[in-house]
């Protein structure tokens, strides 16, 4: 089934032209469960990433957004503040392909966390529409974008 948001998204991408841009927003989250003690100090992962993708040579759109992470502790434990937060340089590399697949890969200062590779998601369902949803091990990860207004180019 067609995720018709995704499939806008790439065609205002690609409608961009030197004097007009059309840009588009990534949306990106994971919640990956983790089996433990009630007692024990580590709980799900939650993580959250936004930011610009554009249109690569591949066709895909791609981008490193902003990633916020909850480093699996409860939050009834830590710190105010310190419950989901942006840590310094992370950031999240996410290309989304318009077979409506996707690779998402953790990087801290640009680089790759332990240099490892993309993880691809795939297969994915489409939710309502407007999300692309798989699962990677015992996570579930979902993308969603946003088409923002043109952006006339300066001469």
């Amino acid at each position: 089934m067609p995720c018709n948001e995704i499939d806008l998204a790439f065609a205002w991408a690609k409608s961009s032209s030197a004097s007009v841009s059309h840009p588009v927003t990534a949306y990106f989250t994971k919640h990956e469960g983790v089996l433990s003690d009630p007692n024990a100090p580590i709980r799900d992962y939650c993580w959250y990433a936004v930011g610009a993708v554009k249109l690569n040579a591949a066709g895909n759109l791609a981008g490193d957004l902003d990633l916020y992470i909850n480093n699996g502790a409860p939050t009834n434990t830590q710190p105010t503040g310190e419950s989901i937060h942006l840590p310094p340089g992370s950031t999240l590399g996410l290309e989304i392909r318009p077979d409506e697949t996707f690779n998402y890969q953790q990087k801290i200062g640009g680089n790759p966390v332990g240099g490892l590779p993309p993880i691809k998601v795939s297969p994915t369902t489409c939710v309502g529409g407007v999300l692309l949803m798989g699962t990677e091990k015992d996570a579930v990860v979902a993308v969603g974008v946003r088409r923002d207004p043109a952006q006339v180019q300066p001469h």
